[in-house]
């Protein structure tokens, strides 16, 4: 016979073996589609933009017609060549990758030991 088991603000019948997760399978998601994407994000709706025309206003009338998506290639580029270190950076990051970081070695060009330290629970048994 099951019973239904009240377990950290959720309900499961419990299986057999009296977990209360009840009779899940052991190594299977409880959420295989993974997580919705949210249609109304900042970025989903500037990455439905980028294809459109841009508006007028804000380019010059020799980018009329322009995707925002090329005003933004055209105003990082521009950006770039006006010695903007910030934009410079953010573009070269972009195109060629950022700059890989030196490892430090341990003494005489030794490779420094790491250890993999296993995370455990402590749930206050005395054992």
């Amino acid at each position: 016979m099951h019973e239904e088991v009240k377990h950290r603000g959720h309900r499961w019948v419990k299986g057999e073996s009296g977990n209360p997760k009840g009779n899940w399978v052991k190594g299977q998601s409880g959420n295989p589609k993974g997580r919705p994407r949210k249609d109304y994000s900042i970025t989903s709706l500037a990455k439905e933009l980028l294809d459109q025309p841009a508006d007028e206003r804000f380019l010059s009338p020799s980018d009329y017609g322009k995707t925002w998506r090329q005003a933004i290639a055209k105003a990082l580029l521009v950006g770039a060549l006006n010695l903007n270190p910030g934009i410079m950076k953010e573009l070269l990051d972009r195109l060629e990758g950022k700059p890989t970081q030196p490892i430090d070695v341990g003494k005489e060009g030794l490779p420094i030991l790491v250890r993999e330290i296993e995370k455990r629970k402590d749930y206050g048994n005395a054992s």
